[in-house]
């Protein structure tokens, strides 16, 4: 029954809007976007200069960079010690310069 149903009803056509021609502000806009502007290939800043040439003096700098990471940042973390830790806090007092009555 459900194929006859779909037989005798045709599906709505459908339409698919044509873009708006684009407007003369946008298709200046897209000339400029679309060149790369003459300076920017050209363009190295100092800090940039300085970073290429210390590496091409020193190669052995990304190695160090690495090993100095190992030491201080890449580390397993004890999750349980953290707990622990946590756990064992004590609250701190509303106020802490207030002497403790005796």
């Amino acid at each position: 029954m459900a194929a006859a149903y779909e037989s005798e009803m045709p599906l709505p056509a459908r339409t698919i809007p044509s873009p708006a021609p684009p407007r003369p502000s946008r298709k200046i806009a897209s000339k400029l976007t679309d060149a790369p502007h003459p300076m920017a290939a050209a363009y190295e800043s100092e800090i940039t200069k300085f970073l290429r040439q210390l590496k091409e003096e020193n190669p052995a700098l990304d190695r160090e960079q690495r090993e100095g990471r190992a030491i201080w940042w890449d580390k397993d973390v004890d999750r349980d010690l953290y707990r622990r830790f946590d756990a064992s806090t004590l609250p701190q007092p509303a106020y802490v310069y207030q002497p403790k009555a005796k």
